[in-house]
């Protein structure tokens, strides 16, 4: 990949891990300037905001930040969790719980998981997936309308019990 920036062919060159410390690992170990991105998910969202920890780092070495999977992989959604997901019972039990709340509230869990994955300005981007183009221009709008602070409070006290509850791999 290194080859292929040098001569033009690819303009960056980035690493992605779920875990945080496998990513300053690889970091640690290369020539500065080596790596000009990471992606990592599930450590900046509504349950786990993990990657705050790694932001000086990343920004001291000149390494853009692209956040991923702002609903943990379905953790944060009204569906909920696959069956395949690979976090504890008891993260998909508050999960739900703090979805069930924010039903009450008549707002989305998934507006709020977009709201706050997009709001610290030190990363860089925020990547989502879904299998509906609607889904993608209503996370969009979200995105661009004002968080709701107090239920962000509300929702990080349900979800306490669990803060930064992770898993080895996905």
């Amino acid at each position: 990949l290194i080859e292929l920036r040098d001569k033009g062919v690819v303009k960056h060159v980035g690493i992605t891990d779920l875990q945080l410390e496998n990513l300053r690992w690889v970091i640690d170990r290369v020539p500065t300037g080596t790596i000009d991105t990471v992606l990592n998910f599930c450590h900046f969202c509504l349950n786990d905001d993990a990657l705050v920890d790694y932001l000086d780092y990343f920004e001291e070495k000149g390494i853009g930040v692209i956040n991923a999977s702002p609903f943990s992989m379905g953790l944060l959604t009204q569906r909920g969790a696959p069956d395949w997901h690979p976090a504890s019972i008891p993260l998909k039990e508050l999960c739900k719980k703090a979805m069930q709340y924010c039903l009450g509230k008549k707002y989305p869990i998934e507006k709020l998981a977009i709201q706050y994955a997009v709001s610290n300005p030190r990363v860089t981007t925020t990547l989502f997936s879904t299998a509906r183009p609607s889904a993608v221009l209503k996370n969009i709008e979200w995105a661009n309308e004002p968080l709701d602070e107090e239920l962000l409070g509300e929702v990080k006290k349900i979800l306490q019990p669990m803060h930064r509850d992770t898993w080895l791999n996905s």
